[in-house]
């Protein structure tokens, strides 16, 4: 499966769905699977900052930015818990040696 959500599995054998030894009033199939999303994959996640000032691709001296990070799986499903250690590091353009750490907090 590649898309994380909530199925109903149908197991059949000559179009009749499985007992698992158990009658066919307590047959085993169809039974309900939850999918979770995998781990997350750097080059899956999305970044997204507001529009008003968007920190992605503009900032001021002094004035905080806030960049959101969408944490995906390697399918594209979206983390539905925190707890990945993402790292935002700022390095200038005209000298690699300036460089800034970004903080990161978990929703």
């Amino acid at each position: 499966l590649m898309k994380a959500g909530n199925y109903t599995v149908h197991v059949k054998t000559g179009g009749n769905h499985i007992y698992c030894g158990l009658g066919e009033e307590n047959k085993c199939s169809p039974f309900e699977l939850r999918v979770e999303p995998g781990a997350a994959v750097a080059s899956m996640c999305e970044a997204e900052s507001d529009p008003s000032l968007d920190a992605l691709v503009e900032a001021r001296v002094g004035v905080t930015g806030i960049i959101n990070l969408e944490a995906k799986d390697s399918f594209g499903n979206n983390l539905e818990r925190g707890g990945d250690a993402f790292v935002a590091k700022f390095i200038s353009t005209t000298n690699s040696e300036i460089q800034y750490r970004g903080h990161t907090a978990d929703k």
